[in-house]
Order: structure tokens, then C-alpha cells, then sequence
């Protein structure tokens, strides 16, 4: 049960991340409602398939009872991970040199700020790109994020809308293939969930851009 419930918390938490992508959409007044109403329809349902009560305490927040045992939830925020833990794993040098201290392979990258943009674009030349920009740490969902940067001009944009998220950037070499998220629990391996990046089939009248937008939000 728990694998079942862990899947479907990642598939409705990916879907509300790439709604958040939509500036449009964010920058909306409204969204906050739809957030909200998001996720107490979210943890609802998790409670109701549990068989766990859910007591709503204001605010966003609920606490979820089962069989004696209690717990707080906030939007996409559980009572699972401590502060440090969670700043650590958002500052995404400091995961790096992790990784690459405990032998997992990682790729090549390089952190920059919007003062020394030439650094970053050397590192294009270096790895033939194409490269990815984001911020290097205070950011998490995707927000930040640019993809297939080969030109100056793609990185100066990239940079500064990576900028209002951190001072610290990082360029990454952009390494093709399915992205997946591995759910651990204690130590224990509980699931794995594939992101797909969303694909669009023209309707003879919607542009691209549109048809990719309505599925963001789909």
C-alpha cells in the first residue's frame, strides 16, 4: 500500500510543479487557491485510501492519524526530513561532491555567477554541449531551470532567470535519457517513478506553444 500511495503522491506532485512552471500561471492571484485546494483534495484522498483520519488545522496544514500514530503535512511538505537535510540536498555542488566522494558518477559541471558568464561559456566549449543552467542551491521543482543551452545568448538568459532564484549558478553537462526518482524510506527502497517529459500532438490549429502549455496544466 505504501508503494501504491508513494506513486501517486510523485505523479500529483509533478503534475502541480509543472503547472508551477507556467509563469503565467503562477503570477496569478488565483493560484494560490488552486494550490490549496490541491492539496487538501491530495492528502484526502491519501488519507481515505490509508483508512486514516485527516483533522484540518487552517493554514494548509493537516494532521493525519492512523492507528494511534499521528502526522502533520503541509502542501508537499511531510514531517520526514530534517531543516539541514533538506538544505543539503538543495545545494546541488554540495550533492555533488557527495556523490563523487562516495564513488557514484556524476556529471561534469561548473559553478559560475551572472559576474563571469565567460567561465560558464568555456565549460560549453569544453563539453560540446548542449548544457544545463540552474540555480545552484534554494530552488527545487524544476524552478530555474534551462535545457539545451549551446550559445551565449541561451546562457545569458538562462542565467539571469536562474539568477532570481540564487547568486550561485551551475552549468551542467545535459546528459540525454529518462529521468527517475528513487523513494527511500529508513534506508528501505520503497518505489521508483519515472518522469516523462510531456509530449504534444498538433490539432491543426493550436500553436506549439499552446498545446505544450495546455499540457502542463493537464
Amino acid at each position: 500500500m505504501i508503494q501504491n500511495i508513494t506513486s501517486d503522491l510523485q505523479v500529483h506532485i509533478t503534475r502541480v510543479r509543472r503547472y508551477l512552471q507556467d509563469h503565467r500561471v503562477a503570477d496569478r492571484p488565483r493560484f494560490e487557491k488552486f494550490r490549496f485546494r490541491f492539496y487538501e483534495d491530495l492528502w484526502r484522498k491519501t488519507a481515505a485510501n490509508m483508512g486514516a483520519e485527516i483533522e484540518d488545522f487552517g493554514n494548509g496544514y493537516f494532521k493525519i492519524t492512523y492507528n494511534g500514530d499521528w502526522t502533520f503535512v503541509l502542501e508537499a511538505k511531510v514531517m520526514l526530513d530534517d531543516h539541514l537535510s533538506l538544505r543539503m540536498a538543495g545545494n546541488k555542488p554540495l550533492v555533488h561532491r557527495l556523490l563523487s566522494e562516495g564513488n557514484y558518477p556524476i556529471q561534469d559541471y561548473c559553478e559560475y555567477s551572472m559576474h563571469d558568464l565567460g567561465k560558464a561559456m568555456d565549460f560549453i566549449r569544453k563539453t560540446g554541449g548542449p548544457c544545463v543552467v540552474k540555480p545552484a542551491a534554494g530552488s527545487g521543482a524544476g524552478n530555474g531551470i534551462t535545457t539545451k543551452i549551446l550559445t551565449r545568448r541561451q546562457l545569458k538568459k538562462a542565467s539571469l532567470w536562474a539568477a532570481t532564484f540564487s547568486p550561485r549558478l551551475l552549468i551542467e553537462q545535459e546528459i540525454p535519457g529518462d529521468s527517475y526518482r528513487l523513494i527511500y524510506l529508513g534506508g528501505e527502497f520503497l518505489d521508483a517513478v519515472r518522469r516523462n517529459p510531456p509530449t504534444v500532438m498538433g490539432d491543426g490549429r493550436s500553436s506549439i506553444k499552446k498545446l505544450m502549455l495546455e499540457e502542463n496544466r493537464r
